[in-house]
């Protein structure tokens, strides 16, 4: 668990644990009701925040198990350095490709009307 906490504030982890401590808090601000749609925070749509926590949450992810696989391999610091660099880069660009994936599938799938009880639109 030590190991796991220095990463996530080492490089190249420290990047988006400090976004992910970031998004926590706007979270917990949503979920307490303070940044509810009548506040300053109209310009973050929930969509918006989602999608970034999801971003954020599969980049931190990403980046926390490639440096455990970097810490285990041992390169030497210029090597690791460069490895590292490249998990900065590469871990968000996953982590995209992922986000668009998943939100394709959501979007394929046949929307439901908001009121309870009505059939759903797409039926024929």
């Amino acid at each position: 668990m030590r190991e796991i906490a220095d990463i996530a504030v080492g490089f190249p982890t420290a990047v988006f644990t400090a976004v992910l401590v970031v998004l926590v808090g706007l979270w917990l601000l949503v979920l307490l009701g303070t940044a509810g749609r009548d506040s300053s925070y109209d310009a973050l749509s929930l969509p918006v925040v989602a999608a970034s926590s999801a971003l954020v949450g599969t980049s931190w992810f990403l980046c926390v198990s490639g440096s455990l696989i970097l810490r285990g391999v041992g390169l030497p610091g210029p090597w690791h350095t460069l490895a590292a660099s490249a998990l900065l880069v590469g871990s968000p660009a996953l982590a995209f490709k992922v986000a668009r994936r998943v939100t394709r599938a959501r979007r394929d799938r046949p929307a439901r009307s908001r009121e309870p009880g009505s059939p759903d639109r797409h039926r024929t």
